[in-house]
């Protein structure tokens, strides 16, 4: 696994998911508080989503598309970026 941390624009983000499958890794990103980014590296391939996504509540069709893409999705929970935080939940 490698982990694409601030890489570019969305083309150079393919772009290292064209190395990562040449070479058998799996790409995971750091997501960065944005929302639309955050889709666009799961509908392009990434195979790992860092830390909760920047919205609450997340809605049906956004659970069922993570879900049925298969990306790994790591909240981290004290890393929220505007989004819900756990630190005071649990």
């Amino acid at each position: 696994m490698i982990k694409s941390y601030l890489v570019g624009n969305r083309k150079q983000r393919q772009l290292v998911l064209e190395a990562c499958r040449k070479l058998e890794m799996m790409p995971t990103v750091e997501r960065q508080s944005d929302f639309k980014m955050d889709m666009t590296h799961i509908i392009d391939g990434f195979s790992g989503n860092e830390h909760v996504l920047p919205i609450v509540p997340l809605y049906k069709d956004v659970v069922e598309f993570v879900a049925r893409s298969g990306v790994f999705y790591t909240p981290t929970l004290l890393v929220t970026s505007n989004g819900p935080s756990a630190e005071n939940y649990f």
